[in-house]
Parts: C-alpha cells; sequence; structure tokens
C-alpha cells in the first residue's frame, strides 16, 4: 500500500491518530508548494518513503488561516429562544431544525453570512443568554 502526503499549503490538516481527535479547521493558503512524500507501507510497516522534499519559499513564511465564523440566522435564533422557553429538550430543538433546514431553506446551511443548522453548543449557549437576561 502507498500513501501519499502533500504540503499542507492550502489543505486541511489530518485528523492526529486517536478517532476521537479532532479535524483542525486551520488551513494554510494555497502558495504552489510542491512538496510531497510517498510512504510504502507493507504488513503495517513502513518499507520506503520517496518524494520532493523542499518547500516553495512562499510556504515558509505561510501563516495558518482560519475560517470566518458565521452567525446564527435571526429567525432560526428566534425560533429556539421560543422553543427554550417552552421547555423544548435540545435533542428535539436540533432534530426540528434539520428539518426547518431542509424544508424550508432548501438544505442550505448557509444563506449570506449566516447560518441555518444548529449545534448543540448554539443551543447551550442562546439557553445562557436567555438566563443572563432575566
Amino acid at each position: 500500500m502507498q500513501i501519499i502526503k502533500q504540503c499542507i499549503c492550502g489543505s486541511y490538516r489530518e485528523k492526529a491518530g486517536l478517532s476521537t481527535s479532532r479535524i483542525s479547521a486551520t488551513h494554510y493558503p494555497y502558495v504552489g508548494c510542491f512538496a510531497f512524500v510517498t510512504i510504502s507501507v507493507r504488513n503495517n510497516e513502513i518499507c520506503g518513503i520517496a518524494g520532493y522534499l523542499e518547500h516553495s519559499e512562499h510556504r515558509m513564511i505561510s501563516q495558518p488561516q482560519h475560517d470566518p465564523t458565521y452567525k446564527l440566522l435571526l429567525y432560526v435564533r428566534n425560533s429556539i429562544e421560543i422553543l427554550l422557553n417552552l421547555n423544548v429538550k435540545t435533542s428535539e430543538i436540533l432534530a426540528q431544525n434539520a428539518k426547518i433546514v431542509k424544508n424550508v431553506f432548501g438544505n442550505h446551511t448557509l444563506i449570506g453570512d449566516s447560518r441555518t443548522l444548529l449545534t448543540a453548543l448554539d443551543v447551550s449557549n442562546i439557553k445562557k443568554q436567555m438566563l443572563q437576561k432575566n
């Protein structure tokens, strides 16, 4: 089996070993770096490595970037507040939101600069903000 690894300029990093580790949202801007390595594996042991290992000069000075953060669509946020006031469970809110994204927003999770799809963390944060207001 052969595994090819390309320079991370312009691509997302792979998650580290354990299945519980998260994939980093950090990525580097594409600067045209041709560095790569081919790893040959036999019987779960590395038996050969080859590639072009010199990075471009621009790669050496490039800095990691993060994807922009998107706020929750006001319509979605307001509907979550209403459901939380009715003591609806987070799991039910997420399920209902998934249906809304499918039926109302045509499976579009981004509209302009706003998100339509919720996470459990969104619900938790809205709940905390509501408690702070009272």
